[in-house]
């Protein structure tokens, strides 16, 4: 189950980008209700939905501005050891499961020991 939280949670702290996917925000907002806050950063401005994957694991939709419109960046903490099985989840629950992310964090910069993913196009299938 996917709950969205407030961008105020305290369990959103420290998220890195983990994968980028070919469906724009528009997508969770038209789909699914989600609500994307605009916000800024030192970077540049950016639009967010925050939220949790099975009450346990906070993640967040982003999309900064001047990013490709039809891309969005799926973030959650760099310490998960199974960011590979956290993905395929996330798009499971958006019921887009068949798409495939077009770039994924590298294993070696997830922690993982598994530096056989590809850094574009990955299968996300079962193992």
């Amino acid at each position: 189950m996917i709950t969205q939280i407030s961008p105020d949670d305290p369990g959103i702290v420290d998220l890195v980008p983990q994968a980028v996917i070919a469906i724009p925000t528009t997508y969770f907002t038209r789909i699914f209700g989600c609500q994307f806050h605009k916000e800024a950063d030192d970077l540049d401005d950016y639009e967010a939905a925050f939220f949790r994957l099975d009450d346990d694991l906070p993640f967040a939709l982003i999309h900064y501005r001047g990013e490709p419109t039809d891309r969005t960046t799926l973030y959650f903490r760099k310490d998960n050891r199974d960011s590979k099985n956290v993905i395929r989840r996330i798009l499971s629950k958006f019921v887009i499961a068949d798409v495939a992310p077009e770039w994924v964090r590298p294993a070696e910069d997830r922690g993982e020991g598994d530096p056989a993913l590809p850094r574009h196009g990955p299968d996300l299938a079962e193992s």
